[in-house]
Parts: structure tokens; sequence; C-alpha cells
């Protein structure tokens, strides 16, 4: 669709459907990038969204980019630059009167960067008024996501029972409307508050499931959280090669995006487990990844 798509030629259609095919398709192309393990071709699909809504001039495409941009920074880990768009989100909503991406989106990305910025209790009224303002709209879609940040804040706040009705609530609504993107994560965040609730056994099949799912859907982004989550399981019962030899493969398939939090979490780890003899010394691992780099943009021109 974007190789098709012509600013000039198509920007009248936004008359007649209400959005931008450049700015819908830049947005999605942003997701999927992210999900497949690209997080900074995700961030350019997000950043060309963003520049074409403007370019365009309508209110409602700049509010549905500036949403999308700041989803991919959630992704990415980037908490500060998450809270600053979300309240640029929720300014430019306000100010053209577009209920949905302020009462639900801005709100709720805004709320879950201030409870992991450690104002948990503000973060959590935020989250809670965005999605109870979401679905108000008549809006279903995106609901597993919402609710997973809001587990996500539940737990920080040793609200352990409220968060795993979240994520059950989550998980029911995925089950009845299909929407199975963020599933694996779903079973990540199962598996991490059973392990806080001393569940060992549970935990590690959450963990093995949520690897499962995002193995089968080809998320690598998501298999690489459950890999760190299993290998930190694992290293802390003692089987630090298991953990290694889970997680490195999952890190090596990686040729970008080293500077997310992801990434970043997954190198710290397999640095602490990093095996003697004839396992792989860390800056070798660092070498293949630029050199997987420099071939990737070799063959792209």
């Amino acid at each position: 669709m974007l190789a098709l798509y012509d600013v000039q030629q198509h920007r009248h259609l936004t008359d007649v459907y209400g959005e931008d095919s450049g700015v819908v398709g830049r947005m999605f192309a942003g997701v999927a990038q992210w999900m497949l393990g690209c997080p900074d071709r995700a961030r350019r699909h997000s950043d060309d969204g963003l520049r074409l809504s403007r370019e365009l001039g309508y209110p409602f495409g700049g509010a549905q980019a500036l949403w999308a941009r700041t989803i991919i920074d959630q992704y990415c880990g980037d908490v500060d630059r998450v809270r600053e768009r979300g309240e640029a989100l929720i300014r430019l909503c306000r100010e053209a009167e577009i209920a949905l991406w302020l009462l639900g989106g801005g709100r709720i990305l805004r709320g879950w960067a201030l409870a992991r910025q450690g104002r948990v209790g503000p973060g959590l009224a935020q989250l809670r008024r965005g999605l109870d303002a979401w679905r108000a709209t008549g809006a279903a879609h995106m609901v597993p996501y919402f609710l997973a940040l809001l587990a996500e804040a539940l737990a920080q706040n040793g609200a352990s029972e409220a968060a795993r009705a979240a994520l059950a609530e989550a998980q029911a609504v995925a089950e009845r409307t299909g929407e199975r993107w963020y599933e694996a994560e779903l079973h990540r965040l199962a598996g991490v508050l059973a392990l806080q609730g001393g569940a060992v056994q549970a935990a590690q099949d959450s963990f093995q499931r949520a690897l499962a799912i995002a193995g089968r859907q080809q998320a690598r982004s998501l298999e690489l959280r459950a890999a760190i989550s299993l290998a930190r399981l694992w290293a802390g019962q003692g089987a630090r090669q298991r953990a290694y030899h889970l997680l490195m493969p999952v890190y090596e398939g990686f040729t970008e995006g080293f500077d997310t939090a992801d990434l970043a979490t997954a190198r710290a780890l397999l640095n602490e487990l990093g095996m003697p003899g004839p396992s792989l010394a860390w800056d070798s691992v660092n070498s293949r990844a630029r050199s997987r780099q420099s071939a990737v943009r070799l063959v792209r021109g």
C-alpha cells in the first residue's frame, strides 16, 4: 500500500474516509516492524507518518500519527519520550476536540509513563480514566494492550491481585475479539506475577507459552522479552548455562535497535551469564552484530 500511495494523488481521500491512507499505513508498518524485531525501521515509519500528517494538516491525522509514535516509544522502553509525546497528544486533542486519542490513547500512555517514573498513584488514575474513556467511545481494539499496561502499573504498586484480574480480562478480550498481537506479552506478564507470588512452575509455564506464541507469530521483540524472563528464572535456579543458550540466539537475531530497553537488558543479562571456554566473548558478540548491520545496509543500498 505504501508503495502505491501518492500524497498528491490520494490526499483527497481523507475527506471521503476521515483518515489518510499514508498516515495509517505508516502507523501499522511501524507496529509490525517492531514486532518483527526491527525497532529502527519501526521508528522511521512512525516518524514518516508524523511528517506526512504535518504536511497534510489534518488534526485527526496528526493525533493518529502522534499516538502511534508514542506507542513505538513505549515498545522501545523510552519512558521520558512516552510522557513527553503523551502530553503533546493530550494538548493536540484538546485543541482539536478529538475524544478518542485524548480520553483514551493520550491518558493511558501518559499514565503508564508516570507509573514507570515512580508516580504510580497518579499514573494508575490516568490509566484507569483513559481506559474507561476509550471503552466509552465504543472502541474495542487495543484493549488487551492497554490492560497489559494497567497490569504492569498495578504490579509495580504491589496490587498483584488487581494486576492478575487485568491480565485475565485482557486474555478474555483477546479470545472474544481475536486481537492476539499482544498475546505473548500477556502470558509473559502472567508469569512475572506468578513468580512474584512464589509460583515458580506456573511462571516457567507462562514464560514458555509466551515464547511459543511469539515464535509462532514471528514476533521477535516479544520473543526476546519472554526469553529474558525465562533466562532470569533459570539463572536464579542455578542453570546459568541453560539460560545463556536460551537467550543468546534470540539476541543474535537482532540487527538493529541496540539502544532500546529490551535489547540493553538482554545484553546486560548475557554479560552477567557469560559462559567461560567455548562460549562467545562479549566483544565477539558485538562485532557480529555490527557486521550483520553493515551487511543489511549493503544489501539495501
